[in-house]
């Protein structure tokens, strides 16, 4: 996270790989910046915009990860739930329950 805030103060170009909630952050930190290099915002109101900016960030972040686990529940659910479509019994069952609530 620090690297990515030192590269948006350096008005760095936005490094590879980064998921939508870091890119959004990225972005927003460099305009933050530029902003304040032009004085176009102080000190005091920048920190402020920037703590909204990573209060934002670790929301998104955690609904990234949130949808994330929830797409993974959905492709393990399918071979089960397609063998319980086929032939319904409670070993099948058992395993759909456990994918959805990691217990049996």
């Amino acid at each position: 996270m620090i690297d990515l805030e030192r590269m948006a103060a350096r008005n760095e170009p936005m490094p590879q790989g980064l998921d939508v909630a870091q890119q959004m952050l990225y972005q927003g930190l460099r305009l933050l910046y530029a902003r304040h290099r032009e004085d176009d915002v102080d000190a005091e109101t920048g920190k402020q915009e920037k703590a909204e900016l990573l209060r934002a960030y670790e929301e998104a972040k955690a609904n990234l990860e949130l949808w994330e686990a929830q797409r993974k529940r959905w492709v393990d659910l399918a071979g089960p739930a397609a063998e319980f479509r086929k032939h319904p019994n409670l070993e099948s069952a058992w395993q759909m329950h456990e994918i959805l609530y990691g217990f049996r």
